[in-house]
């Protein structure tokens, strides 16, 4: 399978991929649209602290944006 991802990269997947190369397209799709939507203005109606992180975490910990140690300089809504 190919994935277009939000910068216009593509990706092909497939059933040899390792499965951390799969969690890490989709941690890296996920985060690219969040980035997208957060360019977009989605976020800017709702209701927020002012420190208001976005993130993704794989359950399992093969994957999290951002790394925790850079929280603040572009996870910010």
């Amino acid at each position: 399978m190919e994935v277009l991802l939000p910068d216009g990269k593509k990706r092909k997947i497939s059933g040899e991929t390792e499965f951390e190369d799969f969690v890490a397209l989709f941690g890296d799709l996920l985060k690219g649209v969040l980035l997208k939507a957060r360019a977009d203005g989605v976020f800017k109606s709702l209701p927020k602290a002012d420190k208001c992180h976005m993130g993704v975490e794989e359950q399992e910990g093969h994957y999290g944006w951002p790394v925790y140690e850079d929280r603040g300089k572009d996870d910010l809504v």
